[in-house]
């Protein structure tokens, strides 16, 4: 990433400055290039190591949890509380979310695993192996990130790959795995509530060269998620409107009343919309949005599920 900057939602530049935060590390950090930083003026991004590998990180090893807490606790004394106003974000995390090799090698994880798979009456795939691999991820960076008093700006750089479809991605990237730590990556299918990697997709920032970056404008449709979900259908939406050139921003169903600001329209699956997101959505054909269904072969405006809406 040299040569690279991360620019805030707000404009606002920041170098890009790594910490090794990883058990073994030392928090041997280059202090002195942080303070001729500062003194020039300049906003930072501290871009944060934990040392989480896909082949050899068990998310419950409480010994290792501790000793990365305590970079968080070195973090916040030696850097956020004297420098706050000079810290423009935190990256926590740079790389896949795919944690299948531990998943194999530790049996802890494995038993969770199979007790998802249990829980919500789901077999065993990649998709569902990646799900539960960004759970573990996102959960353990949201606790270290308590273990700060600073409210820094706080993201992940996700590798998504090529193998994985739109739809899956859409899920992967739903708001319930980020309440605070906003994702980001570099091939989405949307704009979406978080940072883009070298593209202009991400609501809430962009990391890449200056001369890449164009601030992207806010999109006014949107995709309502279900959580059970036909990934063909969703695809075909994702694609149509691509292809349309519409842009869009994808939320789950549920969180329709916190995810339809700047929107004029909301595409549902009604088969699987959920029935709190429904009443939801009375409230936003009350505010003169539109709602309309997708079933695979076009769309149409609702009349059981939303009756009082006019075509």
């Amino acid at each position: 990433m040299r040569g690279e900057l991360f620019i805030s939602k707000k404009g606002e530049e920041a170098v890009l400055v790594s910490l090794d935060c990883t058990p073994s590390g030392g928090l041997l950090w280059d202090f002195p290039l942080i303070e001729r930083l500062i003194e020039a003026g300049k906003k930072i991004c501290f871009k944060l190591s934990f040392g989480l590998y896909a082949e050899e990180t068990n998310f419950h090893d409480e010994t290792l949890f501790a000793a990365r807490r305590f970079a968080m606790q070195y973090l916040q004394e030696k850097i956020l509380t004297p420098y706050e106003s000079h810290v423009e974000a935190l990256l926590f995390y740079t790389g896949s979310f795919d944690f299948t090799p531990s998943l194999k090698k530790f049996s802890n994880l494995q038993l969770l695993y199979r007790d998802r798979l249990q829980d919500f009456e789901k077999k065993d795939t990649p998709h569902q192996r990646r799900l539960f691999s960004l759970e573990l991820l996102m959960t353990y960076l949201h606790r270290l990130s308590a273990s700060l008093a600073s409210e820094i700006f706080s993201f992940v750089l996700l590798d998504m790959g090529q193998e994985i479809s739109l739809s899956e991605k859409a899920e992967l990237l739903s708001k319930e795995s980020f309440p605070y730590i906003y994702p980001g990556c570099q091939d989405f299918p949307s704009l979406f509530e978080g940072v883009g990697l070298r593209n202009n997709l991400g609501l809430y920032g962009y990391v890449g060269p200056r001369e890449g970056y164009q601030k992207p404008e806010e999109p006014t449709v949107g995709i309502a998620l279900p959580k059970s979900m036909k990934y063909a259908l969703v695809e075909e939406l994702i694609k149509n409107l691509q292809e349309e050139g519409t842009p869009f921003r994808i939320f789950p169903d549920h969180l329709v009343a916190e995810s339809w600001g700047q929107l004029s329209k909301i595409y549902i699956f009604p088969e699987e919309t959920h029935p709190e997101a429904i009443r939801h959505l009375q409230g936003f054909i009350a505010a003169e949005g539109i709602v309309e269904e997708f079933r695979g072969r076009g769309t149409r405006t609702p009349d059981l599920l939303v009756p009082n809406q006019t075509r």
